[in-house]
């Protein structure tokens, strides 16, 4: 029951990760070194700001989340252990923004 989220969540920093490398691209091509640091900052701000709201969202509806992906036929041991494994994922949803943004500004 948490496939779902965390295939949301994996969309949403690639989605992210090629805004800013077609950004950061078209402003290195340009030869435009403070803009291109500029959206490099601001894309790392963004990656950073938006995975901790989408970290606090997830543990505040974690539970209406899972109730709702899982219905009326999941025992409450399965969606306690859906609820486990989103409680433990979570943290690396930071890492995961942060590092596609990073890899986005690398390439």
């Amino acid at each position: 029951m948490a496939y779902p989220v965390i295939f949301l969540l994996v969309a949403l920093a690639q989605g992210l990760s090629a805004g800013i490398a077609t950004i950061v691209a078209i402003s290195a091509g340009k030869s435009d070194m403070d803009y291109t640091k500029r959206v490099a900052k601001n894309g790392f701000s963004l990656s950073l700001y938006s995975s901790i709201i989408i970290i606090l969202l997830v543990y505040l509806f974690s539970g209406s989340l899972i109730n709702l992906l899982s219905g009326n036929g999941l025992s409450l041991s399965a969606k306690g252990y859906a609820f486990e494994y989103l409680a433990w994922y979570m943290p690396g949803v930071f890492f995961l923004f942060c590092g596609q943004s990073y890899l986005a500004v690398l390439q």
